[in-house]
């Protein structure tokens, strides 16, 4: 399989050798939290235990912070773990989510033979989520519905008020909806667009987040569900695989929940980082689509085969997320999380280097094709 390809189907993330900046992550830019290195050390000499399987220190602090009942709160290996497990404790007939959006939405209900039915959101309209137009797909057949907010790819958010519609009408039609916001804490305003304060108004309502996102502990594996109905929490805890979250991930949520003012100082460089590549990403000729998250989504107009500009990024050390593997985009979307300043001004660089390359060939070209 050509590697462009295999570009396009991967989720972002490299282990390769040759990529020096990983743009194609969608992470805190400020890294692993510097309480979590520590504890990580201090705590290297406990590993040869078991962990908790309940997570219960953890699930303590959660509860306190988010002012919720520790028995609403499920750990699991990632939130991907939990979105699985979702699907397997629902069973629903018929599952609604939007496109484009996070795949493993649609891969859950797949893996039970479960029917996807896609809203689409519209280039021409930035990907805007019109959520009385999305109530509207509700029919009776639906049985759990998917939303991301923040949205991945897009990086557009709407406000609590906008989502409580839709819970309403999930409500109304008795369908479960699974509220993504694993990327909430990273927006620009997470109270303005977080449902957690609202759980309890909906009993059909599930709260996803992560801490792999939120605190760049991808390796870690570490999420939560916040979940209104408490049966339907313990039919997760049931299913769930023993020891799903390692003693290492728990030790470090518990420290990085201790951090005050890591996320305020992320937001703030996620919010000058995005501006600049925004800036910079239209100046040269891109097409970039408005975000409230820690990533962009842009389209390259000039783009002559599929995975060109990603190819050229990569022979340069550089890895976007080739967008073709999401649901109603097509060739020359890319996604990139914000990064450090210097790498975000390296990425513009390199990408500016690319361009002038096309205009360069582009010239050669013509010359040739008249030179006759």
């Amino acid at each position: 399989m050509r590697e462009d390809i295999l570009i396009a189907q991967m989720h972002g993330g490299s282990c390769r050798d040759d990529v020096r900046l990983d743009f194609s992550v969608n992470l805190n830019p400020l890294g692993l939290p510097r309480t979590v290195m520590q504890a990580l050390r201090e705590g290297m000499t406990g590993w040869n235990a078991y962990p908790d399987p309940e997570c219960r220190k953890l699930v303590r602090q959660l509860a306190a912070r988010l002012q919720l009942g520790e028995k609403q709160i499920v750990c699991g290996n990632g939130a991907a773990e939990l979105i699985y497990l979702l699907v397997q404790a629902v069973r629903p007939g018929c599952v609604l989510v939007q496109a484009p959006s996070f795949s493993e939405y649609e891969r859950a209900a797949a893996g039970i033979g479960c029917e996807v039915r896609q809203a689409a959101l519209r280039q021409e309209e930035n990907f805007t989520v019109d959520m009385r137009e999305l109530t509207v797909q509700i029919g009776p057949d639906v049985d759990m519905v998917f939303l991301c907010n923040p949205n991945n790819p897009t990086g557009r958010a709407v406000s609590a008020d906008e989502v409580a519609l839709l819970a309403e009408a999930c409500e109304k039609n008795g369908s479960l909806l699974v509220l993504d916001e694993c990327f909430c804490e990273l927006s620009d305003d997470p109270a303005r667009c977080s449902m957690i304060r609202r759980l309890d108004d909906f009993p059909h309502l599930v709260i996803l987040r992560a801490f792999t996102k939120t605190y760049a502990m991808a390796g870690l594996r570490l999420g939560y569900a916040c979940v209104s109905d408490r049966g339907l929490a313990e039919d997760l805890k049931d299913k769930r695989q023993p020891w799903s979250v390692s003693l290492p991930a728990q030790q470090a949520a518990v420290a990085a929940l201790a951090d005050a003012d890591y996320l305020d100082e992320g937001r703030a460089m996620i919010r000058e980082g995005r501006a600049c590549l925004s800036e910079g990403l239209a100046r040269l000729g891109f097409t970039v689509y408005p975000s409230s998250a820690n990533f962009l989504l842009f389209s390259d107009p000039d783009e002559l085969w599929p995975g060109q500009l990603g190819s050229a990024c990569l022979a340069r050390g550089i890895l976007l997320r080739d967008c073709r593997s999401f649901a109603g985009l097509g060739n020359g979307f890319y996604r990139i999380g914000v990064r450090a300043p210097q790498d975000n001004a390296a990425l513009l660089e390199t990408l500016n280097a690319i361009c002038n390359s096309r205009k360069d060939c582009g010239k050669a070209n013509f010359s040739s094709q008249h030179a006759n």
